[in-house]
């Protein structure tokens, strides 16, 4: 089962199986491209999970999905 996680500076926020999304990454990308034309690189936000609080400027959020390359966003 690939599991998702994602760290703030270097702090784990969340983790989770992504089993247990409501909706997959292809039905997320699949209704939005119905209203936006996505383009490779853009970022899908979808949500914050329960106990994550908002990030600020000098933030590093770091993306983990089991089988995918790691993502890294600094917040300026």
């Amino acid at each position: 089962m690939r599991c998702f996680r994602c760290d703030v500076s270097f702090a784990l926020v969340v983790t989770m199986l992504l089993m247990l999304v409501r909706w997959s990454v292809a039905e997320q990308i699949s209704k939005l491209s119905e209203a936006f034309e996505l383009f490779p690189g853009d970022i899908i936000y979808s949500g914050t999970p329960e106990n994550v609080g908002p990030v600020v400027r000098g933030d590093l959020i770091e993306m983990h999905v089991e089988g995918l390359p790691n993502l890294s966003v600094k917040i300026v």
